[in-house]
């Protein structure tokens, strides 16, 4: 047998059964493994210096979940399923707050909210009952300005001020 090469006849298992499996480089350094954590399986992948970088595998509850995780060891991605099915995307920034949701409620209804550094929503934008809606808030998570057009097609705008008081409106 070569080093580089596993000849058909070589190998011998049909079926490897184990609580964990790692993959090493040639150094010896765990790359990639696949084992169980709390009765869940999980699949990790790590980079040349031996850090997190993604993980793929079941939430205790049994969803599944992607993370993806910077040098730094911040999860800056994660994919995952609620236990009753939703889809949902959250994106991270370098201090590890959260400032992107995407998601689709009763997976079909689908949203997008963006957060300021402070961790309070600045816009959203989504669907719900048919109508269509844009919120753009002030940066202490307040409504400024909403937009909304309903599905017969009409459409309004209302501005607001910091105390919710209507500057400005209208609609057809």
């Amino acid at each position: 047998m070569s080093k580089d090469r596993i000849e058909v006849e070589e190998l011998v298992a049909r079926r490897v059964v184990a609580q964990g499996l790692f993959l090493v480089d040639d150094s010896g350094l765990v790359r990639a493994s696949c084992q169980l954590e709390n009765a869940q399986a999980v699949q990790t992948i790590y980079d040349e210096q031996g850090r997190v970088r993604a993980r793929l595998g079941l939430d205790p509850d049994g969803s599944p979940s992607l993370s993806l995780t910077d040098a730094g060891g911040q999860i800056r991605a994660q994919v995952y399923l609620k236990p009753t099915g939703e889809p949902r995307v959250g994106l991270a920034d370098s201090k590890g707050r959260l400032r992107t949701k995407i998601y689709l409620d009763d997976g079909s209804e689908p949203s997008i909210g963006l957060a300021g550094e402070n961790g309070k929503p600045i816009v959203l934008l989504g669907e719900q009952d048919g109508k269509v809606g844009l919120v753009v808030n002030g940066k202490d998570g307040k409504p400024r300005a909403r937009l909304a057009i309903g599905p017969d097609g009409k459409g309004g705008v209302a501005l607001t001020d910091a105390n919710g008081q209507v500057l400005w409106q209208g609609g057809t």
